[in-house]
């Protein structure tokens, strides 16, 4: 590139052709600069002896290029290739603010005005940010390392009660620290001013220098004493200022919940310590208990007794034995049938007499109850005979069909030997099960005589039941399933997706090969067309309902587009197959009823949004006055002298409003953009109108709240009605009322 060259952005957009479908696509920004030839993206290759002049290819003087020429880095095509300076050009990067380090990329043969051989800088509107800046305790990322502020803060603690020590909540990082925060967290107590490191400790059960211990070095201890017998427990003791309820200056009790127990209590016999000299029991003065040699060691003693706490061994706590030599007799023995006085109760061998019955007719059961230690001659060890008079008749007996009770149980005649066998019919089908018999004189009730259910649990099987195709054999013939009745029919399903032809059947309880239970198919040559088939845009019935792609589960959003612009209003989305009339596949219209308003549109200057990306005039060509943009309104700053209600005028023939200001920061943004030293610009506050004098509202409408009137006004002096804009200075932008007929100066607006 030719020194001198300065770095610039070009805008161009692909081109549409080829008589394709076509699509938008968004604006592409290449980095050129300017001298060198640039042509927009997809242009012919000019061949040799050809060159790109505009949009065209012409031909040129082939005497000054030659395929052999090298190519040099000057804007030419030397080699006559038709590119220019391939292959030979350098990446540089635009540097906006001079600190030597840049952001977009541009190529060129040298260095142009403006750029910098290195890149990196995130803020290339400052020159204080850059890679090699110092990073400062700012909040912003000085040196561009993604981090902010890194390695400056330090940790700082709120101090609540203002006395230089801070707690550990409301921790914070920062650079220097806030109101009421410090650099220290040693406060044990950041509610009060007087309790922090370096305080005197008073006697009042606060830590008050915060050094972990509560009135250390002003207190005296005392140990709990609970059961108030003026000695308290010495592990429990703590300090105190005062003279607790219940604490004693004495250490020393071994139980501080018995008043009985301490060091100066008498000893016992309880088994415990009572004078806490750690052995129980020593020295009794009250307590103690008799005993009694236990020579059989049954537990029980005899003769003359003793005294202590406890019983020595070989000793009983009872002299009530009756026979100290022999250990099976005492009062706890167990009393047998022995004809001895076990228990010692003075009584021989009673509760353990056996009880025994009167047998008359010797069958070995009875009647009467007589006791004994062993069976008398004529007695029977069980009792229930009922009828002691017949050996044939007792409570083991066979029970026979002679209407008597025969085995004593007051049932007559159940169960006989000489009985008839029934079997259950639990299904009630006439047939008995084998495996339920029962004997009887007579059929009990739910039994028959027959024993030939071949399934007990089924009422509809059972010999000479109708047989169903329900893989049992109904009728009890060994066979299954043979001459069945009310046999399923099956259909041929010849192309094998589960649903059958109607016109091709047979019958049988299993389904042949080749055939199923459904005979719904529409088309049995094709898989994939059934009832409930999915359903695709392809002009067939899959699911057989008689409607062509209804409920396609590949039917693409469509939009409706009643400007037939290519694109549809977001809002009606609907699927289709295809778009159809007044239909797109494509969403974003902002104006349905202009074709000339869609996405991609080309912006024209005249208030309204072309190309609907929520910006008024962005990027228009044609404007009567310098156009910009603020946010998605657009401006116009005619610098041009009219009366109010002319610039008003204007601002509407245009598609524009004499301008509104809402708030300081868009009063700002206006004075920024049109500022001309001494000039006034009218905006669209007026009170004009008979009645109406003070009440300024906007031209367009708006409700006007914000406010920027110099000092004074509006004063309304000599029927100023209309306001214009003053630039006086930085710090002194302020609004003043007019006559409306003095030329001004004047601001178009125009919003989405």
């Amino acid at each position: 590139m030719p020194l001198g060259l300065q770095c610039r952005k070009i805008t161009t957009r692909p081109p549409i052709g080829n008589g394709l479908a076509f699509r938008f696509v968004p604006l592409m920004v290449l980095i050129a600069c300017s001298g060198k030839p640039s042509g927009a993206v997809g242009e012919p290759i000019a061949k040799l002896g050809e060159t790109i002049s505009g949009d065209a290819i012409v031909a040129t003087d082939t005497g000054s290029v030659s395929p052999e020429d090298t190519e040099v880095c000057d804007g030419i095509d030397n080699d006559g290739d038709g590119e220019v300076d391939e292959g030979l050009l350098n990446t540089y990067y635009i540097d906006g603010d001079g600190d030597g380090y840049g952001s977009d990329e541009v190529e060129a043969c040298e260095t142009p005005d403006g750029c910098t051989d290195t890149g990196g800088d995130c803020n290339d509107g400052d020159p204080t940010i850059n890679p090699d800046a110092d990073e400062e305790c700012n909040g912003i990322d000085d040196d561009c390392d993604t981090v902010i502020d890194e390695g400056l803060t330090r940790t700082y603690f709120l101090d609540s009660d203002g006395d230089g020590y801070g707690g550990w909540s409301d921790a914070i990082s920062a650079c220097s620290p806030p109101d009421s925060y410090v650099d220290n967290s040693l406060d044990c107590d950041d509610t009060s001013s007087v309790i922090s490191p370096g305080q005197f400790e008073m006697c009042n059960g606060v830590d008050d220098d915060c050094n972990g211990r509560i009135d250390d070095g002003v207190s005296v201890m005392y140990y709990p004493d609970e059961d108030g017998d003026g000695f308290g427990v010495l592990e429990d003791g703590a300090p105190s200022c005062g003279d607790p309820s219940g604490h004693s200056t004495v250490p020393g009790d071994c139980d501080d919940s018995a008043a009985d127990i301490h060091p100066l209590a008498d000893e016992v016999c309880n088994g415990i310590d009572d004078d806490c000299d750690g052995v129980a029991d020593d020295h009794p003065i009250s307590g103690t208990i008799p005993y009694w040699i236990d020579g059989d060691g049954d537990g029980h003693g005899a003769g003359t007794p003793g005294e202590s706490c406890d019983i020595p061994e070989g000793h009983a706590a009872t002299g009530d034995d009756c026979d100290d030599d022999d250990a099976t007799r005492s009062p706890t023995s167990t009393e047998v049938c022995n004809e001895v006085d076990d228990d010692c109760d003075g009584t021989i061998d009673e509760g353990v007499l056996s009880e025994f019955f009167i047998d008359n007719d010797g069958d070995g059961y009875g009647t009467i109850a007589i006791r004994a230690c062993t069976l008398p001659e004529g007695a029977a060890a069980y009792p229930g005979d009922c009828d002691d008079e017949s050996s044939t008749t007792h409570p083991t007996a066979p029970e026979i069909c002679d209407d008597t009770d025969n085995d004593c149980d007051d049932f007559t005649d159940e169960d006989p030997i000489d009985g008839t066998t029934w079997y259950g019919d639990i299904d009630s089908d006439g047939h008995g099960d084998a495996t339920y018999a029962t004997v009887g004189c007579t059929i009990p009730l739910g039994h028959v005589e027959s024993s030939d259910d071949c399934d007990p649990s089924r009422g509809d099987v059972y010999p000479g039941a109708e047989e169903y195709c329900d893989d049992a054999d109904n009728d009890c013939n060994g066979i299954i399933d043979d001459d069945t009745v009310a046999t399923p029919i099956w259909y041929r399903d010849d192309d094998g997706d589960g649903h059958g032809d109607t016109e091709y059947s047979t019958e049988s309880c299993d389904a042949p090969e080749g055939y199923v239970s459904l005979d719904d198919d529409c088309d049995d040559d094709d898989g994939g067309r059934y009832p409930g088939a999915t359903e695709y845009c392809d002009d067939v019935d899959e699911d057989c309902d008689g409607e062509i792609d209804n409920d396609a589960i590949d039917m693409e959003t469509v939009y409706f587009d009643d400007d037939g612009d290519g694109y549809g209003i977001s809002s009606t989305e609907s699927l289709a197959c295809e778009p159809g009339p007044d239909w797109s596949f494509s969403a974003g219209d902002c104006n349905d009823t202009d074709s000339g308003i869609h996405p991609g549109a080309g912006e024209s200057c005249d208030g309204v949004d072309q190309d609907c990306n929520g910006v008024v005039d962005n990027g228009a060509t044609g404007c009567s006055c310098p156009q910009f943009n603020y946010g998605t309104h657009s401006y116009q700053v005619c610098s041009i002298s009219k009366k109010w209600a002319q610039a008003r005028d204007y601002c509407t023939a245009r598609g524009y409003y004499l301008a509104t200001v809402n708030n300081f920061d868009e009063q700002e943004m206006l004075l920024e953009e049109f500022y001309v030293s001494s000039f006034t610009f009218w905006i669209g506050l007026n009170d004009r109108g008979s009645g109406n004098e003070g009440n300024f509202t906007w031209v367009n409408g708006e409700s006007a709240t914000f406010r920027a009137w110099a000092y004074g006004e509006p004063n309304n002096s000599g029927n100023e009605d209309c306001v214009e804009m003053n630039w006086r200075g930085e710090g002194t932008n302020d609004w003043n009322d007019a006559r409306c007929d003095l030329y001004r100066h004047f601001l178009c607006e125009a919003s989405p």
